[in-house]
């Protein structure tokens, strides 16, 4: 009971005294705001007079009667003499030149060699579009070593052309001047900036040093389409200051800043709080005591006055109460008043009762005059209930948003080790027709799905989609085939997409998504079957409707045989979250995504339906530049074949930069079978140190999103010291940032398309790529596997791609005890079958086993040995790999493999030999050596070395 009575006391204060605080500090640092924001206004329209002054006095120059033999300028002494006297009026340099920039006049006393650091304008072009006078951006003079800035104006002959410029160059020593006048404390400066973000005046002494300076792009971008505001940031100086600035209206991309220590400016309204709290701590320290003395003398007192009146309250004797009443609370007088006249309360409770009655009978006439009065506030319930129904749609779509943001970089990712999941069992799995198909469509439904939460995102954000020039005769069967898959047996799929049918500008996969919602809905309309029509036709010019732009379009109609919607259910088909299926069954979202995605490609979407009749859903979508559609265009299978071709990749090396641990391990696992040397990094950080370790780096791989230093970051870093480094983002919903126009990959990335952008981007590096068997003789570090290559490269006969088993043997290297011989074997529906023929001694001892014996293909064996024969026999090409594990205590140990393929008819690999070598032993590296500088001096006698 005390401390809810303290807490009665002091809680009232505690919230007044918190409140008046915030109030207090609020009110201090929206002054010191204030007085930044409005010195800038103030600044920038004095600068704003400034040059407004110099500006008119040239144009009345400019139309003076002097000039009317423009282009020529009469008696030059005339015109000098009185642009001398404009030049002493207005206090610039005036100057009279041609519109290509050479000076005629000058009133300048010596020679001008004005040099322009940035270039953000062109006089003559604002002549021609606006007819106004031209500010133009910084310039130094070399011969006066000084900054002006030139104030320009026409001077047009009798057909208002413009023949001569009349210039005036206003030196920032004066508009430095115009800033230092204004009162600023010794913490704070202005500057001015022109077009170009560049430094033009700085009223403290750092005016000379920072002259000519760009603003860094952190603090552009802060002010970027703002007239005016505030904004922290650190300054050129390199101090940290709260900036205040404003646009100069009569000037374009001009801009006046004061900024002040930000140390300072938190100081002005820090000091009032802390004094505001301390007096708060104070005051709770001396209230809390107030109120427990006050408390106690007010409770004993109290607990006795209870205890008495229960006494009283529960027996029927009345007896007078007897209590030693405190002479300064006159409170407990009245209680004890009271509780004499309890016995009279039944009396008046009874009075009391007949007064409600008759009350009663006044109320039920006040409920009729009251029924009108219910009328009006129901409707006004009802319109209110229909706002408030408007605002849970907008906060639904908003927590869509942010849910779908919060998840899609985890959810893509997913989608990537997917991917990249298919890409490596297509390359892997061979000419197998069937796991081909299969690959084919599972890695499309990992595509679609992630076109699925972009066009989610896209509609919850309202953000923009990637469009792109779509053949609507290729994308209409293929999407007729994923429709089939998800619709089902039931439901006739067809397609009508004639020959003439124009292309579309669209975001491809958003548009697959939005056809295979609308089937989804269809399916569901029709739970017996029926028939589902997807066509295209090109609109004609008078059925465009007024809400589209002017152009051509075409129409892709989702036609279906189903039940129809109500008049009612057709005019909220299009809303938000709103749905005929049970619950579960459908989020009301399908319609409004595809509603979404026509507006966001510019085009429209037209729904028309009748019970019993089915559904006709129209997106129409605009005609994209002209193709020539009869033109033979390759397929994007015959692309796909072309980037995976394993002929024209390899052999450079390639450093993969992604956070994921499965999408890193998986996509250089990708990246290996095409033939590359792959090194992997999670983090910005750890690239940057692995590249110190690599001799050469032809590629860089980086995912925009990197703990620490993004993508972008590292990339910046390394071309430093590696300027002619190919780069490659991969970026997640929405791409990244690109330095120097890289290529930009979006989450998940197709194998194809990551194989075609690696070729992209190294087709640039040709020059600074060596041949195939120059980066293989390259990568082989161990001498003994040098003198094999070279051996085996040796072996060719002219004309021929590939050595005879006859004429390459491993006995002269001294190899056979490492070395092994498999048969390749063509089986059915071209699935290659691997039997081993003989297996050296050193590598049986090592496996365990006898592969010849058991039969076994090696896919348990050094290091899954299938897949380096299926490479080698799939691109007819030396396949070199090399790793050192880790054994815990013992020393890591070092593994190398190099496979070269055989052919009985110099063409078609039908065995493969290879050497298989483990730890670092000596002996056969020394041996390695001297084989192999016996090999390289064959070479100079004119065998081949650059390999297949």
């Amino acid at each position: 009971m005390l401390t809810a009575l303290i807490l009665a006391v002091l809680l009232p204060l505690l919230g007044f005294g918190t409140f008046a605080t915030i109030r207090a500090v609020e009110g201090q640092r929206a002054i010191a705001e204030d007085r930044l924001s409005d010195t800038a206004r103030a600044l920038a329209l004095a600068a704003q007079r400034e040059f407004e002054t110099t500006a008119v006095a040239l144009q009345s120059f400019a139309t003076s009667p002097i000039f009317r033999s423009a282009p020529t300028l009469g008696d030059p002494a005339d015109v000098l003499s009185q642009a001398a006297v404009i030049a002493g009026l207005i206090g610039v340099t005036v100057n009279i030149l041609r519109p290509d920039g050479v000076i005629e006049i000058t009133t300048a006393r010596q020679p001008l060699s004005l040099q322009r650091q940035y270039n953000c304008h062109d006089p003559v072009a604002q002549f021609t579009t606006t007819g106004e006078a031209s500010i133009g951006s910084l310039l130094h003079s070399a011969s006066t070593n000084r900054w002006v800035i030139p104030v320009d104006v026409p001077i047009r002959d009798t057909d208002g052309g413009v023949v001569l410029i009349l210039g005036g160059l206003v030196d920032t020593e004066r508009l430095r001047s115009l800033l230092a006048a204004w009162d600023l404390n010794l913490s704070t400066f202005a500057a001015l900036t022109d077009a170009c973000h560049v430094v033009v005046a700085r009223s403290d002494a750092a005016h000379n040093d920072l002259i000519g300076r760009p603003v860094p792009p952190d603090n552009r971008r802060q002010s970027e389409g703002r007239i005016a505001g505030l904004y922290r940031a650190v300054t050129l100086d390199g101090t940290e200051r709260v900036v205040g600035f404003h646009a100069i209206p009569a000037l374009p991309g001009w801009q006046v800043v004061v900024a002040q220590d930000a140390a300072i400016f938190d100081a002005a309204w820090r000091e009032p709080l802390t004094t505001l709290l301390l007096g708060a701590a104070l005051a709770l320290a001396l209230s809390t005591a107030l109120a427990s003395v006050a408390a106690g003398a007010i409770l004993q007192p109290a607990r006795r006055l209870a205890m008495q009146a229960h006494s009283l309250a529960s027996g029927p004797a009345r007896q007078p109460l007897q209590m030693s009443e405190p002479s300064w609370i006159a409170e407990f007088a009245d209680l004890e008043t009271g509780l004499r006249e309890a016995v009279v309360t039944a009396d008046a409770r009874r009075r009391a009762e007949a007064e409600a009655a008759q009350l009663a009978l006044s109320l039920t006439e006040r409920t009729r005059a009251l029924a009108d009065a219910g009328a009006t506030l129901q409707a006004e319930t009802a319109r209110r209930r229909a706002a408030q129904a408007q605002l849970t749609q907008l906060q639904k779509l908003e927590a869509l948003g942010q849910m779908t943001g919060s998840v899609v970089h985890d959810f893509t990712n997913v989608l990537a080790a997917i991917t990249a999941c298919f890409r490596l069992i297509e390359r892997r799995a061979g000419p197998n027709a069937p796991v081909q198909e299969i690959v084919r469509q599972g890695d499309r439904a990992a595509l679609r799905a992630a076109a699925l939460v972009r066009q989610l995102l896209a509609f919850a954000r309202h953000e923009g989609i990637r469009p792109e020039v779509v053949d609507l005769g290729a994308l209409l069967p293929e999407a007729a085939e994923m429709i089939r898959h998800t619709v089902g047996r039931r439901l006739t799929v067809s397609v009508d997409a004639p020959p003439e049918i124009w292309p579309v500008l669209t975001d491809p996969q958003q548009l697959e998504v939005a056809l295979l919602n609308l089937a989804v809905n269809a399916r569901d309309a029709m739970p017996h079957g029926g028939v589902l029509r997807v066509s295209a036709r090109n609109l004609q010019l008078a059925e465009r409707t007024a809400e589209l732009r002017p152009g051509d379009y075409v129409v892709v109609t989702v036609r279906d045989d189903g039940a129809g919607m109500s008049p009612e259910v057709l005019a909220r088909a299009q809303e938000p979250f709103f749905t005929t299926k049970a619950r579960g069954e459908g989020t009301g979202l399908g319609l409004p995504m595809v509603q979404r995605f026509a507006e966001q490609s510019h085009g429209a979407l037209r729904i028309e339906s009748n019970p019993g009749q089915g559904t006709e859903v129209q997106i129409t979508l605009p005609r994209a530049a002209y193709i020539d559609l009869s033109v033979p265009r390759p397929s994007r299978a015959a692309k796909d074949e072309r980037s995976l071709n394993p002929l024209a990749h390899g052999g450079a090396s390639i450093l993969l930069v992604e956070e994921d641990e499965m999408v890193r391990l998986l996509t250089a696992a990708f990246l290996r079978d095409l033939g590359y040397t792959v090194l992997e990094a999670p983090s910005a950080e750890a690239a940057e140190a692995l590249a110190l370790t690599m001799p050469s780096l032809d590629l860089l791989i980086a995912s925009i999103d990197l703990p620490g230093a993004d993508g972008a970051t590292l990339a910046a870093r390394m071309l430093t010291d590696r300027p002619e480094l190919r780069i490659i983002f991969v970026g997640g919903s929405t791409p990244g940032p690109a330095l120097r126009g890289e290529i930009v990959l979006r989450r998940p990335v197709a194998g194809t398309d990551l194989a075609a952008a690696v070729l992209a981007a190294l087709d640039g590096n040709k020059a600074h790529r060596p041949t195939p068997g120059a980066r293989l003789l390259k990568r082989l570090r161990t001498p003994v596997l040098r003198a094999a290559y070279l051996a085996w490269n040796a072996a060719r006969l002219p004309g021929e791609r590939l050595p005879r088993l006859e004429r390459f043997n491993l006995a002269p290297l001294d190899l056979q005890d490492h070395g092994f011989l498999i048969a390749v074997r063509a089986g059915a529906a071209d699935e290659l079958t691997f039997h081993p023929l003989t297996f050296g001694a050193a590598l049986r001892a090592r496996l365990g086993q006898d592969l010849v014996e058991t039969g076994s293909s090696g896919e348990d064996a050094v290091g899954t040995m299938v897949g380096a024969y299926r490479r080698c026999a799939r691109t007819g090409a030396p396949v070199y790999e090399s790793a050192r594990f880790d054994l815990g205590d013992a020393a890591p140990e070092r593994f190398e493999r190099l496979v070269l393929p055989l052919s009985e008819d110099g063409a078609t690999v039908s065995q493969a030999v290879g050497v298989v070598l483990f730890g670092d032993n000596s002996a056969w590296r020394a041996a390695g050596a001297a084989t192999a500088t016996d090999r390289e001096e064959k070479r100079s006698d004119g065998t081949r070395a650059d390999g297949p």
